[in-house]
């Protein structure tokens, strides 16, 4: 079987994606680039619905990422993430989740709003997890689970994309990789499952150690050992190495998304911080500073030259 490709566009690739996507004369169906899925951020998706359209008419499962790991981070109250029907701007606690309802009604709610905006599989609702023993991976866990057993009530013949977010260093020892990649493979293989895709964090940096390196197919090779179709999630970088290593495909954005780092994602989304001077928000006033006058002849140092015009804001 061909290995796969999953495309993320950004907000702007809409236009370059449609090129990607070769639909005219006798070649209907056929693409330019072999991409095998689309995906897109839940925030992006009520906004561009040429994306779920692009996927129809070529054929391509069409997949909406619920981005839940922000869950855990605070989110700009004016961002289209926190106005989402699971999204907020406050951050969630694990207890909260341990709640069975709360955590019934948060996984719902992800999957009617794949659905509503035309997904062709589902995202389970996920977090990131930072080792075995977080309460957080069996929030993940049941994550899964509820949303395989809602979509059977429902009778939704929908396949799912279970997403394993986590911290590599812990998942990569032998109790990380039995007691959390053997565990996640086992839920995994009790459900319809389209694809797993595993989101190791930190990786894919240039500047990843030989031993980050390691890791990463190590744990990537467990997966791969138990289930049929892993995917590398957000790896443009690594994901060639990893499909040749036994993945079954990776998933990156159109010129950027190669690498993973949670922490760094979930800060992009986060409320900005005033200005040191004491300003706040997004407006800024701006103050020039006056010309430098010129110095008198004869009287200039040597290493000293007139400080530059420039703009602060306070």
């Amino acid at each position: 079987m061909a290995s796969e490709l999953l495309i993320r566009p950004g907000w702007e690739d809409h236009a370059v994606l449609a090129d990607l996507v070769d639909e005219a004369g006798p070649a209907v169906g056929r693409r330019a680039v072999p991409m095998s899925r689309i995906v897109v951020d839940a925030h992006h998706a009520p906004h561009r619905p040429e994306y779920a359209e692009l996927a129809r008419g070529a054929g391509l499962p069409f997949v909406i990422d619920p981005l839940t790991y922000l869950w855990q981070s605070r989110v700009r109250e004016d961002h289209d993430w926190a106005q989402l029907p699971f999204g907020q701007a406050a951050a969630i606690a694990s207890s909260t989740l341990e709640d069975s309802f709360e955590r019934e009604r948060l996984a719902i709610s992800a999957v009617d709003f794949q659905l509503q905006y035309g997904a062709s599989a589902v995202i389970p609702a996920y977090p990131y997890v930072q080792d075995v023993g977080d309460p957080w991976f069996e929030i993940a866990l049941d994550l899964i689970e509820l949303t395989a057993s809602y979509l059977e009530h429902q009778g939704l013949d929908v396949p799912l994309v279970p997403v394993l977010c986590f911290k590599m260093r812990p998942f990569a020892t032998e109790q990380g990789l039995a007691l959390g990649i053997d565990r996640f493979a086992e839920v995994c293989k009790r459900h319809d499952v389209a694809v797993v895709a595993l989101c190791p964090s930190p990786v894919g940096s240039p500047a990843d150690s030989t031993d980050k390196v390691r890791q990463l197919f190590r744990v990537s090779g467990r997966a791969a050992q138990q289930l049929s179709r892993v995917v590398a999630w957000r790896q443009g970088g690594m994901g060639p190495a990893l499909v040749a290593s036994g993945l079954a495909g990776y998933e990156t954005g159109l010129g950027n998304g190669e690498q993973m780092n949670v922490v760094s994602r979930q800060a992009q989304f986060k409320p900005k911080r005033p200005t040191d001077s004491g300003g706040g928000g997004n407006d800024f006033v701006y103050v020039q500073y006056p010309q430098p006058q010129p110095a008198k002849a004869g009287r200039a140092h040597p290493l000293r030259r007139p400080r530059a015009r420039r703009e602060v804001h306070v």
